[in-house]
């Protein structure tokens, strides 16, 4: 039997925008401190991102700057109304969530996890082990509780995938090739099958603009993706340690390409061989989930090779 047990922490977010919402309240103590925000220095730290306890203090000073602007005012209001909709929507979009995440993962697993909704920081969502954060100011969200709830079926799912393979080295920590073809591989399958299953949430609520799915219903982006993998993989054999790394994240990342790639190869996985085999490259890992995609996509223009 499959366990889901998830919370929802609003306490970080909310604290921070009461305080920017009225001018009387005092300026919160440590806020920093707060486990959303700890979690938010390690994985800045983990994956080389410009952000430290200075930044929070900054945003602070910043807010309690602006929050005499009525109009400034307003828009954290707005903020606290979007929080506010998500935690009284809750409970039917994780009936949701938690149907489609177990159908893609093997028997008798078990999600316990807790997301922590946070504001003020330059990451949008990420998952470390069981802890999900997500920055509910972020421009990405556009105040949108559907769309919030498919980057939460993506995030979990990590959650549990992670149950079934360890991490790979991040990119940061990789020495040499090898370590980095494993880092590219396991991020490939990885956020592929995160994105193909919140793909299924995404698909019932489709006023939520978001680039990956959209991505994945145009073949000619698909073809696009696997293009620029294939040039990374290039890059790979060639190009010095460092450009490598800042490749995988540039092009892996921030161009999508893992996600896109990984999502069309679950997709053609499960079409092919069935939803089963498809759940059993994730106790098997990366290397099976990249091996049985090759030895049924024949397309020259959705293949590559990792050397």
């Amino acid at each position: 039997m499959n366990e889901f047990n998830v919370e929802i922490d609003p306490s970080s977010a909310r604290q921070t925008l009461q305080f920017a919402t009225d001018v009387d309240t005092r300026l919160p103590k440590d806020w920093y401190k707060h486990r959303s925000y700890s979690l938010a220095l390690e994985h800045a730290k983990r994956y080389g991102l410009e952000f430290d306890k200075d930044s929070f203090n900054n945003a602070l000073i910043c807010i309690k700057d602006n929050r005499k602007n009525p109009k400034y005012r307003e828009r954290m209001k707005g903020y606290l109304s979007f929080l506010e909709s998500i935690t009284a929507e809750q409970d039917s979009f994780m009936n949701q969530t938690q149907k489609v995440i177990f159908e893609y993962l093997p028997l008798k697993t078990s999600i316990c996890a807790k997301i922590y909704l946070s504001v003020f920081q330059p990451q949008y969502a990420f998952t470390l082990d069981t802890d999900v954060v997500l920055n509910i100011a972020h421009s990405f969200y556009k105040a949108s509780v559907p769309k919030l709830f498919v980057l939460v079926t993506h995030e979990l799912y990590h959650v549990g995938f992670g149950q079934y393979q360890k991490d790979a080295l991040p990119e940061l920590e990789c020495k040499n090739r090898e370590e980095l073809a494993q880092n590219i591989a396991w991020q490939i399958q990885n956020e592929g099958m995160a994105t193909y299953v919140a793909s299924y949430v995404w698909n019932t609520n489709p006023q939520v603009h978001i680039h990956d799915y959209e991505l994945l219903s145009d073949s000619s982006c698909i073809a696009k993706a696997f293009r620029k993998l294939r040039d990374l993989l290039d890059e790979l054999q060639t190009g010095d340690i460092s450009s490598i790394k800042k490749s995988i994240w540039d092009i892996g990342i921030i161009e999508r390409v893992f996600y896109v790639t990984g999502a069309r190869m679950a997709q053609v996985i499960e079409e092919k061989l069935g939803q089963p085999r498809l759940i059993q490259t994730i106790v098997n890992g990366s290397q099976d989930f990249i091996e049985i995609y090759l030895q049924v996509e024949q397309n020259s223009k959705f293949r590559f090779l990792i050397r």
